[in-house]
């Protein structure tokens, strides 16, 4: 049987895609996900850190993945181009 690690993120529930946004979460991250234009932190990664430009990537690519299958949910769920960003609030 597989385990959550092995699974692909498009394979994965709500729950356990927002599991993995949290292992890699870290509270004093510098950096954060954000949608690009309107720099609004939306569901799922609203409130969370990361510490290094890469684990914000994979919470990006997270991010995007558990909000397509919550649009299944809610078709009218706003789109957002979420990218991995220096908070510009950030002391370190």
């Amino acid at each position: 049987m597989a385990t959550t690690a092995d699974q692909s993120p498009e394979s994965l529930s709500l729950c356990s895609l927002r599991s993995r946004l949290e292992a890699l979460a870290d509270s004093d991250g510098a950096f954060v996900v954000a949608a690009a234009d309107a720099g609004v932190r939306p569901v799922p990664v609203a409130g969370l850190r990361f510490d290094s430009l890469d684990a914000a990537r994979e919470a990006a690519r997270l991010a995007e993945t558990y909000r397509s299958a919550l649009r299944r949910y809610d078709p009218q769920l706003p789109r957002y181009d979420v990218v991995a960003r220096r908070d510009p609030s950030s002391r370190r």
